[in-house]
């Protein structure tokens, strides 16, 4: 387990940690709650709520015929 201490509030992630994650300088991580732990992580891009809304919103294109199914490259860009 890795420690750093907390100073002004904030606190330094240690370098294995940030690699492990795969983050970099000036990348965000978030915060995450699960049960009565508190976890970092690295690279979210969608919560699992906007992961879901998008699904649906993916759904109801094809329910309505918003989608065109392409077969090759010549499918969609033409000759």
């Amino acid at each position: 387990m890795a420690k750093t201490k907390i100073v002004h509030g904030k606190t330094t992630v240690p370098k294995a940690v940030l690699e492990s994650l795969g983050l970099k300088e000036g990348d965000s991580i978030s915060w995450v709650r699960r049960g009565g732990e508190w976890m970092i992580a690295g690279k979210h891009y969608m919560t699992e709520s906007e992961w879901e809304e998008s699904i649906e919103r993916g759904l109801e294109d094809i329910r309505a015929g918003r989608v065109h199914e392409y077969h090759s490259p010549e499918d969609l860009f033409g000759d």
